[in-house]
């Protein structure tokens, strides 16, 4: 508190003191003021002392309980959530003039058995998914592994306009030895630019095929009949055997009439 402040307590609590003091207060600032004034210099600085500790005791008259200190509760941050990651978008392929797609095997799926020498038809249903359309001139053209007698090429059977799926087929023969065969195809346009599907249009079609040997027939015996070897080496000759006696039936027996009975003469 400063020394300001402390003076005005002590005023106001002098003044507190007469109204306390009532009427004899009154009566006797009246004799004070009649009476002469005294020879000696009055201490001032006591009665401001004294009027300054009256001050205090009526504040802590007046107000017994200190007021406690305001609490603030801090306010709360508030955070904003973090938005979930959004899903990596995968990206658009860049749109090509000359692009393929495979959309199924018609005949012969891969690991199909085949007989040594065996002729099959190959067909593959694919998809122009390009921006160009595919003319007749465009064909499907071996790219490695095993030809196995098919030609270099193969047209398109007719003009394929972007979106649309055409059948391509390719007549070939199995190996003669035992095994796994693969062969690889791309489409080659009339400019001779080679394609193929997957998303960079470069990946190749194939055909895929076991040849496996021809089984053996197991021989069959023929039930109710043997074989009689001879010294000659001639094949043997199969002999039918009766199947059982066959009984011959006999004729019926007649049974004879009785002859009428001979009259007796009298």
């Amino acid at each position: 508190m400063t020394r300001q402040r402390q003076l005005l307590w002590a005023v106001a609590g002098f003044l507190a003191t007469l109204l306390l003091c009532g009427g004899a207060g009154v009566a006797a600032m009246r004799l004070l003021a009649r009476a002469p004034a005294p020879a000696y210099t009055p201490d001032v600085a006591g009665y401001l002392t004294q009027a300054l500790q009256t001050s205090q005791a009526l504040q802590t008259a007046v107000s017994p309980v200190a007021s406690a200190p305001a609490v603030v509760s801090p306010t709360p941050s508030l955070t904003s959530p973090t938005p979930p990651a959004s899903p990596t978008a995968r990206p658009t392929p860049t749109p090509r003039c000359l692009a393929a797609g495979f959309v199924q095997d018609v005949t012969v799926p891969d690991g199909t058995e085949m007989a040594p020498g065996a002729t099959f038809t190959k067909t593959w249903r694919l998809i122009n998914r390009g921006t160009c359309t595919w003319t007749t001139g465009f064909a499907l053209a071996f790219a490695g592994g095993e030809q196995m007698g098919a030609p270099d090429r193969v047209p398109l059977p007719r003009v394929v306009p972007p979106g649309d799926m055409v059948d391509v087929s390719v007549t070939m023969q199995a190996p003669a030895t035992p095994g796994e065969y693969q062969g690889f195809w791309k489409l080659r346009s009339d400019k001779g630019t080679e394609f193929g599907v997957g998303d960079d249009a470069a990946q190749p079609v194939w055909v895929l095929i076991r040849v496996v040997a021809t089984p053996t027939p197991t021989p069959t015996a023929t039930p109710g009949a043997t074989s009689t070897a001879t010294a000659t080496g001639a094949p043997p000759t199969a002999t039918p055997t009766a199947a059982g006696p066959t009984a011959t039936p006999a004729p019926p027996t007649a049974t004879p009439t009785p002859a009428p009975p001979t009259p007796t003469p009298p």
